[in-house]
């Protein structure tokens, strides 16, 4: 197949394809398939943010790579757990 086709699901949910991405998405049949994960952690720093993300997010994702698994990050934010009102954004 030469259309990639990407998978998105959050990076904790991974129990579900742990040692059986490429049997439940086999090249073969796919092509190259590629786990695509989201990171959010709402904290009210940049710094407490980043050390959640340091060890509450990376762990699941290295684990996923370590796995061989094509990851990419669809999206992340560092807006922290404030609202930004809509005239401002």
């Amino acid at each position: 197949m030469t259309t990639p086709i990407i998978i998105m699901d959050w990076a904790y949910l991974w129990i579900h394809y742990t040692n059986r991405w490429y049997n439940l998405f086999p090249t073969s049949e796919y092509g190259e398939t590629m786990f695509d994960t989201h990171v959010y952690y709402f904290e009210d720093t940049v710094e407490a943010e980043e050390e959640a993300w340091t060890l509450i997010q990376w762990p699941p994702v290295k684990v996923i790579a370590d796995e061989g698994v094509p990851i990419m990050i669809g999206e992340y934010t560092l807006a922290m757990n404030h609202d930004i009102p809509y005239d401002e954004a």
